[in-house]
Parts: structure tokens; C-alpha cells; sequence
């Protein structure tokens, strides 16, 4: 049932962000795609090169996952949204060196 649910709620975000979806700076299509719910999320409406890397980069690192519970995408998971904004607002203060501690506590570089 829950994996119909994430396969359901996929598709349904192509359909609402696929065909209208811009392309962000840096970033392509399927990259401007896949994050474009979570930019609509932190409410910008044209987001620059650096702020789509940091999201792309944070989102990248956090797949199969919900976020903040609900299944916007499949590929965010147990991570709310305000661990999703601090992680985001950390990597704009430092795009080169960012790091991010994986649930069993690993530190790694983002790339």
C-alpha cells in the first residue's frame, strides 16, 4: 500500500511540476524537475545558482526518505522541513566545504 502511495504521489508531482517546471541556474532539467517542489516549499520564487545547488545537494543526500512525513516526492523522508532549512541554510554559508552527519552519525562532504 505505502509503496502505491509513493508511486501515486510521483507521478502525481511530474504531472504537477514536469511540464511547467523551470530550469534553475546550474542545474539540469530532471535536476530543476526532481527539486522543484521543495523550492516552491522554502517559498522562492527564482532561486539563484547557489540556493538551487544547496537544495539539489541537501535533497540529493536525503532519497527514500519522507518529507516531514508527507510523500511530495519518494525521495525525501524522516527529515523535516525545518532539518531540510537548516541543512540549506549551512551549505549557502559554506557551497565548498559543506557537510552533512547521515543517520549513523558519518560526516561527509556533499558533492
Amino acid at each position: 500500500m505505502q509503496f502505491k502511495l509513493l508511486t501515486l504521489a510521483l507521478f502525481a508531482s511530474f504531472f504537477a511540476t514536469g511540464f511547467t517546471a523551470p530550469i534553475y541556474p546550474g542545474l539540469t532539467e530532471a535536476e530543476s524537475i526532481s527539486i522543484s517542489p521543495l523550492v516552491q516549499t522554502l517559498g522562492l520564487t527564482d532561486p539563484t545558482k547557489e540556493q538551487a545547488d544547496c537544495i539539489g545537494k541537501v535533497a540529493k543526500n536525503y532519497k527514500h526518505l519522507f518529507f516531514d512525513g508527507v510523500a511530495t516526492l519518494p525521495a525525501f523522508a524522516n527529515i523535516t522541513k525545518a532539518k531540510f532549512n537548516e541543512l540549506y541554510q549551512k551549505c549557502l554559508q559554506n557551497l565548498i566545504g559543506f557537510k552533512y552527519s547521515d543517520a549513523h552519525g558519518v560526516s561527509r562532504g556533499l558533492q
